[in-house]
């Protein structure tokens, strides 16, 4: 069973909409599906309008996470001092 034009054109709008998102309509399950990337898990939903929901909420969640992180990497990175280069140490002798 191949999926109508209508179920195609939405697909095609999920996935220019959310750019790097894969959406489809599986024909054996009746759901929606989407994969995010960077994101561990697959979304499933009954309608496109409800996975236009959860990826507005996942994407929106994820990239907040992504920018916290970024600062908080950036204001450590600013905290501490630079690290000391660790020194060589001089080969001594081996006495039998």
């Amino acid at each position: 069973m191949t999926p109508g034009p209508d179920v195609t054109a939405t697909a095609a709008r999920l996935r220019a909409r959310y750019t790097g998102t894969l959406a489809w309509y599986g024909t054996h399950t009746r759901r929606w599906w989407a994969m995010i990337p960077g994101h561990p898990r697959l979304l499933e939903a009954p309608t496109p309008e409800a996975l236009e929901l959860l990826l507005a909420s996942r994407l929106w969640t994820h990239q907040e996470h992504r920018v916290a992180r970024a600062a908080r990497s950036a204001r450590l990175s600013r905290a501490l001092p630079p690290r000391p280069r660790p020194r060589a140490c001089p080969r001594q002798p081996v006495t039998a």
